[in-house]
């Protein structure tokens, strides 16, 4: 069975760190089709701004999307299941726009 991913901005994010730089397609994907929370760090000194985007796994496992620098990185509990992650959001956005 193909893992499904949900849009989650409730998801608990203490105890994830950088697993993952997210590549300007799929960050265009996560940005276009799914809507931001406002809670991120928001310190534009260290380059954060308040945007992430929390998603979560059918096991309940939290990928935390947020840019720094503008870039889009991807921050979890752990660094399995983060390539699957980003995969499904390439394939995400290929469905999307053909709808």
């Amino acid at each position: 069975m193909e893992k499904q991913y949900t849009l989650n901005p409730k998801a608990p994010t203490g105890g994830t760190f950088l697993c993952g730089i997210v590549s300007p397609k799929q960050q265009a994907i996560i940005e276009t089709f799914f809507k931001p929370s406002l809670d991120g760090w928001n310190e534009p000194e260290k380059g954060y701004d308040e945007l992430q985007w929390r998603f979560t796994d059918d096991s309940g496992r939290v990928f935390n999307c947020y840019r720094r620098y503008g870039s889009m990185r991807v921050g979890s509990t752990d660094r399995r299941g983060v390539d699957e992650f980003l995969a499904w959001i390439e394939e995400y956005g290929t469905h999307a726009k053909n709808s």
